[in-house]
């Protein structure tokens, strides 16, 4: 897309205010002209962001995790520092594959998966090419057997993931064979 269509569309007030209501507490990189902006970065003004995208943003990529302060975080930091620091984190499932076609139907099974099991509030969102990020706010439960819900980051999306996959694979087979 032209650098004019990506800034006349990044400057409409809506995307503006849904772009910093999102961005809080996230860590937030902006993508210049196939390079990724530097890091740790958010937006909390509305003139950071248009700052942005009159540089020529072409793409925003929002962490999974929530932040209590994104502008401490730091490459060298150890995992008791960014547990620490982390308040949160979303369970995002990437789904992608060479089809459109077959990528929609799995999206549409881990929606399913997700609605059997009372995960209700899910986002989908088209991720480019073939592919859609299933989104699901991770607020609740705050705890498992003791454990900070917040502290099991990366490990539970993990597990997770290897569930609804496991759970959907032969639905998944049926559907495409």
């Amino acid at each position: 897309m032209r650098t004019s269509k990506l800034v006349k569309y990044y400057s409409q007030k809506g995307f503006r205010d849904f772009m910093l209501r999102f961005s809080k507490g996230r860590e937030v990189v902006p993508q210049f002209r196939g390079r990724f902006g530097s890091r740790p970065q958010t937006y909390r003004f509305d003139s950071e962001l248009l700052n942005s995208i009159r540089r020529g943003a072409s793409s925003f990529h929002f962490s999974e995790e929530r932040w209590t302060n994104p502008m401490t975080l730091s490459t060298e930091m150890k995992d008791k520092e960014l547990n620490n620091l982390r308040a949160g984190w979303d369970l995002v499932f990437d789904v992608d594959s060479r089809v459109l076609d077959y990528t929609k139907i799995c999206t549409k099974l881990v929606i399913d998966a997700l609605d059997f099991h009372g995960i209700e509030e899910v986002s989908v969102k088209y991720s480019g090419g073939s592919g859609f990020h299933v989104g699901v706010r991770f607020d609740n439960p705050t705890s498992i057997k003791s454990v900070p819900v917040k502290n099991l980051f990366p490990k539970a999306p993990r597990i997770i993931g290897l569930y609804v996959q496991e759970m959907i694979k032969d639905y998944l087979k049926e559907m495409l064979l």
